[in-house]
């Protein structure tokens, strides 16, 4: 397998200095791709067959031998579907950034925030009243014309409350689309993580079918010697096993064409314009050796909290809370005030006067709506601190859970299973003395340990992403 190196020395030294930042962080999850678990290249590693003194024909991807079962295997050519060029994790981010509607509709919500801090900023207009009044019964009186202007007052306090909570509204939803984005970013990085998880899972089932088809032969009826009612129960398990790994290799191919749909949608392609193009997705490889060093849980803690949008986001709302406080408690009275002038028609007894209004808080002196203010404030400030203690305790569970797997990893490495049964079989001796069954089931054992191998380096790959989106905010791609 290719080696895989983890830049964490560099993150690490960095942050261990004081001098870090989000990006600095970002390195230390940084890998290069493992050609040797990607089905779209030439060097798909394929497990070591032993040639014997008898040899056993097998078969390959063509016609089944006779004594198949009818219908496990039928045509196993598969369709050679057209792959175009493998997609980078920055590509794939990139794509989430511009084209997914969710990050659209986010940015478009900061726009009407905006709008609101315009509308908060106007004052009331000024009130015109004109008043005609002409007597009906008696023709003495005279017709009146009365009219008033008047103009709001007192209402610069208020106004500047307004656009206060109108601007915190504005970061607030700056805050949410960057959370928003962070959330496309995350769904974008897992449907990549889980296509390149498949795209290699799928090769090994592929392998793992083969390897159930050469068993298969082998234990053919008539073909070995020993108690014939043992050999035929031994046939029937290696048929069953066959379909088995037949029914693992559609359910991975299945898996892998959900895996590109997934992903078409968590990076935004249009559904009735590239639909055709769904099924050519494909990803570099994002499994690989995962690097036992990493910063210390500490630094990714801060570097998270600091870059956390979610936290951002309800900061700017505990703000808002607190403003809209602060408008009921200096709330003024609704007053108006201005001139008025009444003529009667037709004579000199005209009046020019002054018209005063204002609201007398009797029944609702405003203290209600202090208080409700005020517990909703502080219930903002108690989620904030609840949303804190969540993302703290879940970058350690996965910071832990990360470190258990990356020293598995390493282990393994180290200590390599695979290697050592390699080596037996590339031995000759071995070749002397194995039969064809026992070679087979060596080579199942690696399989088998490849498989589990990978799952070890997709969750891998999982956490790294994760942590790293955490510690960045997404700046990191």
């Amino acid at each position: 397998m290719a080696v895989v190196v983890c830049a964490c020395g560099v993150g690490c030294a960095r942050l261990v200095s004081g001098t870090s930042d989000a990006d600095d962080l970002a390195t230390y999850l940084t890998t290069v791709a493992d050609p040797a678990l990607d089905p779209a290249t030439d060097e798909t590693p394929e497990i070591r067959l032993v040639e014997h003194a008898e040899p056993v024909e097998t078969p390959d991807d063509g016609p089944e031998p006779d004594h198949a079962i009818e219908g496990d295997h039928e045509n196993d050519q598969e369709a050679v579907i057209p792959v175009s060029d493998a997609l980078s994790l920055e590509e794939v981010v990139a794509q989430a950034r511009l084209r997914h509607p969710r990050v659209i509709a986010a940015k478009r919500l900061i726009d009407q925030a905006e709008s609101q801090v315009r509308l908060a900023a106007s004052r009331q207009n000024p009130e015109f009243v004109l008043d005609l009044d002409t007597p009906v019964h008696d023709d003495q009186d005279a017709t009146e014309l009365s009219t008033r202007l008047t103009f709001p007052i007192g209402q610069t306090p208020a106004i500047r409350l307004r656009v206060r909570a109108a601007r915190a509204e504005v970061a607030r939803a700056d805050a949410s689309y960057q959370q928003t984005l962070r959330s496309v970013i995350d769904d974008a990085l897992s449907a990549a993580i889980d296509l390149s998880f498949l795209e290699a899972r799928a090769e090994l089932d592929r392998q793992a079918y083969q390897l159930a088809l050469r068993r298969h032969a082998l234990l053919a009826p008539g073909r070995n010697s020993g108690d014939a009612a043992e050999n035929l129960v031994d046939h029937v398990n290696a048929a069953n096993a066959v379909r088995q790994a037949a029914q693992d290799r559609f359910t991975s191919r299945r898996r892998l064409s959900l895996a590109r749909n997934r992903l078409a949608e968590a990076i935004g392609m249009d559904p009735q314009t590239e639909l055709e193009e769904v099924q050519t997705l494909s990803v570099e490889s994002l499994l690989g050796e995962c690097s036992a060093s990493l910063p210390p849980l500490r630094d990714v803690i801060d570097a998270a909290i600091g870059a956390s949008e979610e936290l951002l986001a309800a900061d700017w709302a505990t703000r808002r809370g607190w403003i809209e406080h602060q408008q009921a408690r200096l709330s003024p009275l609704s007053m108006e005030m201005g001139p008025r002038y009444q003529d009667r028609l037709g004579r000199n007894d005209d009046t020019v006067g002054v018209r005063f209004q204002s609201d007398l808080p009797i029944h609702d002196d405003g203290r209600a709506g202090v208080a409700a203010t005020s517990i909703n404030a502080q219930l903002l400030e108690d989620q904030s601190r609840l949303k804190r203690h969540q993302i703290i305790h879940a970058l350690a569970r996965d910071y832990r859970e990360l470190e258990s797997i990356a020293a598995q990893l390493e282990h393994d490495r180290v200590d390599s299973i695979v290697a050592e049964l390699e080596r037996v079989l590339r031995a000759q001796d071995t070749q002397d003395v194995l039969t064809g069954q026992q070679v087979l089931r060596i080579e199942q054992a690696i399989l088998d340990h490849r498989r589990d191998q990978l799952d070890l380096e997709y969750r891998c790959a999982v956490l790294r992403s994760k942590l790293r989106l955490d510690a960045t905010g997404g700046e990191a791609y």
